[in-house]
């Protein structure tokens, strides 16, 4: 309980410290961003520890964090801290209430997440070790980059910034990292609620504008800001329906077998409502399945969603990246909030250069840099800093959200004048160059030795069935397709929308036509490529390219349900936002209604997205980009079927208005069929008879494995920073590498496969693997002791997963005795030191 408490204060100090930041940063949000005061404190306080660590000017330890919360406080409050009405105090007087709900939201999410997870606390099985590992391994260095302890004298080669702001909290608290695993967790599902609290709350209230001066304050922003809550974080897909339904009998085994939900018409049906198959839940996270082009057979597709991510819990970047999406989010409502940068605001050299782009489009190489003087600002900065970190936090959220933000910026832009002009334009440039360009920069350390999987770009075969596209998105597409159409009933100019549709409809329409030709030339004119192609479809060499056209196409033919539905959704989309960019009666609404669409739509492209394409990674399927980038939608979708809720309920009246309402009320209610029943069934019912609840992730190795428990006491104890230990060359997603996941003590070689899909190779792994091997099992002490020396290994770990994995016999284990000495022994685990300390 006590380290739960100091985790909420610290992130309460810190969000205190960065207060006056915060609310410079986000003035132009209704409440001035308080709701985004912790996620972006964190980031302005580990940035600095960050980079200043990597360049060796300081070391990781606790005077260093303590310091540089004391700088941030300094700064933030000695320099922005403003006067009179414009304080921080001032705001803080005038808005006590608005502050206390704030809190309040963040403190019961935190709380009730972290109730749930003192029922399931468990650092075991999925990715749960590597992500312990991780975090220990970034507490174990003393300097940056943080050591990979699964593969020795290497650094870190993954996006790891969130794990360095878990080990940050938990360094300056003072908090073991088998809790700070779990208040890692409890920490980012309250940071994400309040966020995404926050993101509605200001859009709700702008929204609503003029119209509430002098009126009581209306309640609307606060009940749509929990309803975004929900929206993000606690329903589920709606494949918990077709759980309730297949266990009750509703329904034939050919129905669900139809459906194809990872295997659920083989499951013996419970006979009630209740799931009762083990793991049940994890089939929410499998609705996609695809179907292996060359013969058949089932494709792994991972489609989570943030309830799905907090009830598994796993500490996985794009976990950890949530709250900083919702961030980035705030960050373009803010700039679409902002006073836009009016050309009337320059100099006379500047508006002469100006007039000469209107004449001549050339000139506008010269109009850049004058803009870009005009646009960097602090505000600019922090935005470039927040951007460059979403690539360190989850790589994938770069893009996404980077786009956002320039779009955003764009926009006001475009409102601001009305037209596409070419200051407008070269504003936008800059600022993209600013943001992206200057995000790279203040993460060049990382970039430089980030190593990726990505092996560029493959078209993707096959296409999306469209009930299994609804059963993942169906309550968010109600919400965005109802939210569309009032938009559309309302305009009066309904035959402009239509065309403005047909003209965005017709790319769209050409992107699959596109890649085929793309296919087709590749196929013809780079002969490596080819036999790649021809061998994943089995093609006839002689007849490759009409095969191919008959193989794309035919999938396409087969599943075009969901193409169809994206193509209508997506242009219209696009055509009634390009439409709302003129303004309208209400401004302030017109503002709110363009960046939900542009959240919808920007959601929607994603998806569209990997029916045609995905990135090439180790595995050869779109199962990575579709898990990431379908994460990210439901995000976007999420908040803007939010704020559709809000408009539809707020614009509409009559029956029809009452039968909406009911109908979206069904569908939240069935997406909570999912948390109901999957909640309880991941954490024993709750039952603290049979469960003894405890945030303590480690807690379960000191009762079930004692000896190896003792050793990893031994190890922190004794052992110091810098050696090398030796362990079994662990299994995937296996307790294998216990010592160095719990000690960030660096082995030669932990689970293979991860280690090959962060650098993308085998090249170090495969060797390693083998030598591994060959120490634990080979007689000859002149070799072992050869293979020792080459990875310098210090200390070697011989327990049960040693002695079964290897089949070593006690002559095998005792051969180290004479290589060095016992200096560890409990059951029939040993540590023996053949190294130098």
């Amino acid at each position: 309980m006590i380290f739960l408490f100091i985790w909420w204060f610290l992130l309460l100090l810190l969000g205190f410290a960065a207060l006056p930041v915060t609310l410079r940063f986000l003035r132009f949000l209704p409440e001035r961003g308080y709701a985004f005061a912790k996620p972006l404190a964190l980031l302005l306080w580990v940035y600095p520890f960050w980079l200043l660590t990597m360049l060796g000017f300081l070391q990781n330890n606790f005077g260093t964090l303590a310091f540089l919360l004391v700088v941030l406080a300094g700064a933030s409050w000695g320099l922005l801290r403003g006067r009179g009405k414009d304080s921080v105090i001032f705001w803080l007087r005038a808005n006590w209430r608005y502050v206390l709900v704030v809190e309040t939201v963040f403190t019961v999410a935190y709380l009730a997440f972290a109730y749930y997870r003192a029922f399931n606390p468990e650092i075991q099985v999925t990715e749960k070790p590597m992500e312990f590992m991780f975090l220990n391994s970034i507490l174990q260095s003393h300097t940056f980059p943080p050591h990979d302890a699964w593969l020795s004298g290497f650094a870190i080669s993954y996006y790891y910034l969130g794990y360095v702001i878990v080990a940050a909290l938990a360094k300056l608290g003072s908090i073991p990292s088998a809790y700070a695993f779990n208040l890692g967790l409890s920490m980012t599902f309250a940071l994400a609620a309040v966020g995404a609290f926050g993101l509605l709350f200001n859009l709700v209230k702008h929204a609503q504008g003029a119209a509430r001066q002098g009126k009581k304050q209306s309640l609307a922003p606060y009940a749509f800001g929990i309803l975004a809550v929900f929206l993000l974080l606690v329903i589920g897909n709606l494949e918990g329906v077709f759980e309730v339904g297949y266990n009750a009998g509703i329904g034939s085994r050919e129905f669900y077998a139809a459906l194809n939900l990872h295997g659920l018409e083989e499951v013996q049906p419970s006979g009630t409502i209740t799931p009762q198959d083990n793991w049940w839940w994890w089939r929410a996270s499998r609705v996609l399945n695809d179907v292996n082009p060359n013969g058949g057979g089932h494709v792994e597709v991972i489609d989570e969603f943030p309830m799905f991510s907090f009830l598994l819990g796993d500490l996985h970047p794009h976990v950890l990246a949530l709250p900083y999406g919702v961030l980035a989010l705030a960050v373009a409502l803010n700039l679409l909030l902002m006073p836009p940068i009016s050309p009337r605001l320059v100099s006379d050299t500047t508006r002469e250069l100006l007039d000469k782009t209107d004449r001549d489009p050339a000139w506008v190489s010269q109009v850049i840099p004058v803009v870009a003087s005009q646009i960097l600002t602090l505000r600019t900065l922090v935005t470039a800093l927040l951007v460059g970190a979403l690539g360190m936090l989850n790589t994938w959220d770069i893009v996404t959200y980077g786009v956002i933000i320039v779009a955003a910026f764009a926009i006001a832009q475009y409102r601001a004048h009305g037209k596409a002009s070419w200051w407008m334009l070269g504003n936008s440039a800059a600022y993209v160059v600013l943001v992206f360009v200057g995000g790279a920069i203040l993460f060049l350390p990382f970039y430089l030795g980030f190593s990726s999987q990505a092996q560029g770009v493959m078209p993707q075969l096959t296409k999306t069935p469209w009930y299994q596209y609804l059963i993942m998105f169906g309550l968010f597409i109600f919400v965005v397709v109802s939210f569309a159409a009032l938009l559309f009933a309302q305009r009066r100019d309904k035959a402009r929308v239509l065309t403005a549709m047909a003209e965005f409809a017709a790319p769209l329409i050409a992107v699959p036509i596109v890649i085929a030709l793309g296919g087709m030339l590749v196929i013809l004119f780079a002969p490596g490529l080819r036999e790649q192609i021809i061998a994943l479809l089995n093609l006839d060499p002689q007849n490759a390219v009409r095969d191919a056209f008959v193989v794309y196409f035919g999938a396409l033919w087969a599943q075009p349900w969901v193409f169809v539905l994206l193509v209508v959704l997506i242009s219209g989309l696009a055509a009634l936002g390009r439409l709302e960019l003129a303004g309208g009666e209400n401004a302030p609404t017109r503002t709110g209604v363009v960046f939900a669409l542009l959240l919808a739509l920007v959601g929607l492209v994603l998806t569209f997205g990997v029916e045609f394409l995905f990135i090439r990674d180790i595995f050869g399927s779109r199962m990575n980009t579709v898990f990431k980038l379908y994460y990210q939608a439901w995000l976007l979708l999420a908040m803007a079927s939010t704020f559709g809720a809000f408009y539809i309920s707020q614009t509409t009246r009559s029956v029809g208005r009452y039968v909406w309402l009911g109908a979206f009320g069904v569908l939240v209610g069935l997406s909570l069929l999912y948390p109901y029943f999957a909640l309880p069934a991941r954490a024993g019912n709750f039952d603290t008879k049979q469960v003894a609840p405890t945030l303590d992730g480690w807690a379960w190795v000191r009762r079930y494995y004692p000896a190896d428990n003792a050793a990893i006491d031994w190890v922190r104890a004794n052992v110091t920073p810098g050696a090398v230990i030796l362990e079994s060359s662990g299994r995937q997603y296996s307790f294998d590498n216990r010592v160095s996941a719990a000690t960030g003590i660096p082995t030669v070689l932990g689970w293979r496969f991860h280690e090959e899909q962060w650098r993308g190779n085998s090249i170090e792994t495969a060797p390693r693997a083998q030598d591994v091997e060959q120490i634990y099992k080979s007689r000859d002490l002149q070799e072992t002791r050869a293979l020792l020396d080459k990875y310098g290994v210090d200390y070697v770990i011989v327990g049960s997963i040693e002695r079964d994995q290897y089949q070593m016999n006690q002559s095998l284990v005792d051969k180290f005795g004479k290589l060095g000495e016992l200096v560890f022994e409990q059951g029939s685990l040993r540590i023996y030191r053949v190294g130098a300390q």
